[in-house]
């Protein structure tokens, strides 16, 4: 796997194995009175307004401090038995999920879908009141220059579950292909979203500052409404602070 630069034979290894949704590791049992087919669902959309950012913004920072780092090692104990670390690493760093460029921190006990009990309250009751059962809760932490390729999670939300994204300090920037263009959505703090990770998306950082997004999933779409789709960002591919997120695909439209 020395020479692994085919983005297809990626994408590939990348579902067949299920290296980002690790089976069923850590899942709870689907809402199946909803639709778990992707294209069922808008790429991404507003759920609902989240009121104390800025206190949830202080507790990461102080549960980053005391967190391990542990998305790529969590993921080595579950690998399928064909799969071995050196081809995950390699796997993911093609995708864009480099060392220096993207930390996950995991935010619940491994192997099940209950929280860390040294969170802090706001944070703590925020996950545990959610309208819907969550599980996999981790803060995705993005410094300057991540760029990842497109690629999709999974096929279907049947083991995985909706993708909640909640923006804690900064801007989370998405590029979802729409139409045969390269369409961008910038998701603001101060709300709840879903996001169709099943359809092809990619992602980037453009600001100097680190990005902190707690992630995670919803067992139910009870929440996602089509009315509520977030518009994209109308853009320009010229514009200073994109330009260089075009180069890992083709350029913007």
């Amino acid at each position: 796997m020395k020479n692994l630069m085919n983005t297809a034979l990626v994408n590939k290894i990348l579902i067949e194995n299920d290296i980002f949704g690790y089976a069923d590791y850590e899942s709870l049992p689907i809402d199946k009175s909803f639709s778990t087919k992707p294209n069922d669902f808008c790429n991404v959309v507003k759920l609902f307004p989240i009121t104390n950012i800025r206190i949830l913004e202080e507790e990461a920072i102080d549960h980053i401090q005391h967190l391990e780092k542990n998305y790529f090692k969590e993921r080595i104990k579950n690998l399928p038995m064909n799969i071995t670390p050196e081809i995950m690493r390699e796997v993911l760093t093609e995708i864009g999920f480099t060392v220096g460029t993207y930390q996950g921190y995991g935010l619940r006990i491994p192997g099940t879908s209950n929280l860390l009990p040294f969170l802090n309250v706001n944070t703590k009751q925020l996950i545990e009141n959610f309208p819907t059962r969550t599980f996999r809760h981790q803060y995705a932490v993005a410094f300057e220059g991540w760029n990842t390729k497109f690629h999709i999670d999974h096929t279907t939300y049947d083991t995985h579950g909706y993708r909640c994204m909640i923006p804690i300090n900064s801007p989370v920037h998405i590029v979802f292909k729409e139409n045969n263009k390269d369409i961008l959505y910038c998701l603001e703090p101060g709300f709840s979203y879903f996001v169709n990770i099943a359809n092809m998306h990619r992602a980037f950082h453009p600001y100097k500052n680190p990005r902190i997004n707690l992630s995670f999933q919803m067992n139910s779409a009870k929440l996602i409404k089509s009315v509520n789709k977030l518009n994209p960002v109308e853009w320009n591919f010229t514009e200073e602070k994109y330009k260089n997120f075009n180069l890992v695909s083709q350029v913007m439209y």
